[in-house]
């Protein structure tokens, strides 16, 4: 078992950590010490034994504000272990044996006189005006005898708070417990912190790659456009420049044309031929030939 002169960080994890209790004999406050507005814890999960000592030893300080009518008889050497109770009878005429019945299902070696304990203790604090507190496991559960301390308080219609076994140690744990619990806290919210920003950051830096990515996809829609407005351009003075030569080739055939016509025109002069005269098998006379132009 640890001790209270331990860490404060030690403490707290003992606090909170399931582990056995001392082998102690405690039968619950004083009955002179209950008086009104104090709190007393009337439930408490056994599995938390550092957490019991601690309630115990503060409990048994004179002037305490922090009771219990919680009972613990550990062994053979405590008085009432293994100590059933009398037979009875409930207000809907079930019979039991003992308190071992509705609590266990069965009757346990332990025994029950510590239940019998606990209801005397347990309702005069509630008549004392005190307040009652069940704590429970730091997931809200309770153990088995817890069950039937719970049960009991809602059939005698006694109010209680419940708390878990986090909150207790707040409530009630030494200064140095408590300061223990802030620094943790603190640590908690500067870890929430760093991780919200590393979510931020990482928000961030997928942000600016989307960015990113979308510049580069735009840049490469108009890096496209350009290529076919520059293949668009190229066509486009490729089939005028087919065009012109078309064109100039049309051009030239028709000049040729021109040219040859004329060439023709000039090379060619009829020949007038006298009145009655006959042409010569031999040929013209050389006077009647036709001159080079």
């Amino acid at each position: 078992m640890g001790s209270l002169c331990g860490s404060s960080a030690s403490l707290l994890d003992n606090i909170l950590q399931e582990n056995e209790s001392k082998k102690i004999q405690f039968d619950g406050s004083r009955y002179q010490d209950f008086r009104p507005d104090v709190d007393v814890i009337v439930s408490f999960p056994g599995a938390h034994g550092f957490a019991w000592n601690l309630l115990t030893q503060r409990s048994l300080k004179s002037g305490s504000n922090l009771l219990t009518s919680c009972v613990f008889l550990p062994d053979e050497q405590a008085d009432g272990y293994g100590v059933h109770s009398v037979p009875f009878v409930t207000a809907d005429g079930t019979h039991y044996s003992c308190h071992c019945q509705h609590l266990y299902g069965q009757e346990q070696s332990f025994g029950c006189m510590w239940y019998v304990k606990w209801m005397l203790k347990t309702e005069y604090a509630a008549n004392r005006k005190c307040k009652l507190i069940v704590v429970t496991k730091i997931d809200g559960s309770l153990g088995r005898s817890q069950e039937g301390e719970v049960r009991f308080l809602y059939q005698s219609g006694f109010a209680h708070d419940t708390i878990d076994i986090l909150e207790f140690a707040k409530r009630h744990s030494p200064v140095q417990i408590a300061k223990a619990l802030q620094r943790q806290e603190l640590k908690d919210m500067r870890q929430k912190q760093i991780k919200e920003l590393r979510m931020f950051q990482e928000e961030e830096k997928e942000r600016r790659q989307q960015q990113k990515e979308q510049l580069r996809k735009h840049q490469l829609e108009e890096e496209a456009l350009k290529a076919k407005y520059a293949w668009v351009q190229r066509q486009l003075r490729a089939e005028q420049e087919e065009l012109h030569q078309k064109h100039a080739e049309e051009r030239r055939k028709q000049q040729e044309v021109q040219e040859s016509e004329v060439h023709q025109q000039r090379s060619y002069r009829p020949v007038k031929m006298p009145v009655g005269s006959k042409i010569r098998p031999s040929g013209l006379p050389r006077r009647w030939r036709v001159r080079p132009s």
